[in-house]
């Protein structure tokens, strides 16, 4: 897994458009009331792994070789008690995920794996002032046993 590469990646490319960039501890610590919502320097952005899959092996008897696709959840948390309408925080949750697109797709996270790619994004929750939204990126290698 390279979430701490990604993190490191977005605390430098993100340019100080997000406040807080973290991990998944710090996302868990917060859902789960240590910390609470006022803990949140938002706009915030925490990586998150969610899970890896394989392809069919490539090669003959005695050795293997697969292309492991790992997906990683970049979960942005905007404030918005403070916006005058809808229209306005969706425009400013637009800008952030625009500016989270730009620094990770394309990025190469290290020599041996691909570029990472966008998947998805949804809307997780508004609630108490605040915007959660979830991007979904990939990147892939291959494990050669």
């Amino acid at each position: 897994m390279i979430t701490d590469a990604i993190i490191t990646h977005l605390t430098t490319a993100l340019d100080g458009s997000y406040r807080t960039v973290a991990g998944a501890l710090d996302l868990d610590r917060l859902a789960k009331g240590r910390g609470g919502a006022a803990a949140v320097k938002a706009p915030a952005a925490y990586v998150v792994p969610q899970g890896d899959r394989s392809a069919s092996n490539q090669v003959g008897i005695g050795e293997t070789q697969q292309r492991l696709v790992e997906r990683y959840i970049v979960v942005t948390a905007l404030e918005a008690k403070n916006q005058r309408t809808a229209a306005q925080a969706e425009g400013e949750l637009e800008v952030l995920r625009q500016t989270l697109r730009s620094a990770l797709i394309g990025w190469q996270p290290d020599p041996g794996r691909m570029p990472m790619l966008f998947v998805t994004g949804r809307l997780l929750a508004v609630e108490n002032g605040r915007v959660w939204w979830e991007d979904v990126f990939e990147t892939d290698i291959w494990v050669r046993v």
